[in-house]
């Protein structure tokens, strides 16, 4: 095999797309892996000018073929012979942009849950100093516990960035409904302040099944929306029941 055969059995075999361009601009060879990545064919390619947008390796164009694939273009000049067109597919890392940017945006908000308890009670103690113990624990307990909630996230954020963009880190549990409840809003229960938060629930035994850490933050979320949206104050209340599947 000449060494010209072995360059354009390579060039057929590239997993890349490559397309080879003439100085007026003309596609004068499209792989197949051009072909298999944007749909176009050779026979459609060839003799025409490149049908895509194509930029440079310091700025690359971005070509979306369809809702689930997305290719980036580069252009390498060949001086007066023309040049050539890279076609990458970067499906793969653009899935894993997204999930890393979603990922952050969903835990940063879920950070604020447990930073605005422990804020609040750290102010009430420092407002309180003199006061009794027993009022001073509840708040310590909270920060404890809010604190502890940190700690969980930031393990999360760690086990995150190690772990592929897709996967769930969920584990459902059989968890009763009233400590689950009681639980999140003493983290809210602050003195003196004109929001008073009640659990409650008609079946004390009632159990679900759900990941604890992940449902504390959600209701967590839900009260400190419930705070922030009635400045006035006024009573929160956790409830649950039992509904039945009509499906």
């Amino acid at each position: 095999m000449s060494g010209n055969d072995r360059l354009r059995e390579a060039f057929q075999a590239f997993s890349d797309g490559i397309a080879v361009v003439d100085s007026a601009g003309v596609v004068v060879e499209w792989n197949p892996a051009a072909a298999r990545l944007t749909g176009v064919g050779e026979q459609d390619a060839a003799g025409r000018p490149c049908p895509f947008t194509v930029g440079t390796s310091d700025e690359p164009a971005v070509l979306r073929v369809d809702p689930d694939r997305w290719l980036e273009l580069v252009e390498t000049t060949l001086g007066e012979d023309g040049s050539v067109v890279e076609l990458r597919d970067i499906t793969h890392a653009r899935s894993l942009d997204a999930a890393r940017t979603m990922f952050m945006a969903s835990t940063s908000h879920e950070l604020k849950t447990p930073l605005t308890s422990i804020n609040g009670f750290a102010r009430w103690l420092q407002s309180h100093i003199d006061d009794e113990v027993e009022q001073r624990a509840v708040a310590v307990n909270a920060i404890v516990a809010s604190a502890d909630e940190l700690t969980n996230l930031v393990e999360k954020i760690l086990l995150g960035s190690r772990t592929e963009a897709n996967a769930v880190d969920v584990e459902p549990e059989p968890t009763e409904v009233v400590p689950l409840l009681t639980a999140v809003a003493e983290q809210f229960a602050i003195p003196d302040t004109a929001h008073q938060l009640r659990v409650d629930v008609a079946d004390p035994s009632l159990v679900v099944l759900c990941d604890r850490r992940a449902m504390r933050t959600a209701l967590g979320q839900l009260i400190e929306n419930a705070i922030k949206y009635s400045p006035d104050g006024g009573d929160v209340i956790l409830g649950a029941e039992r509904v039945d599947d009509q499906r």
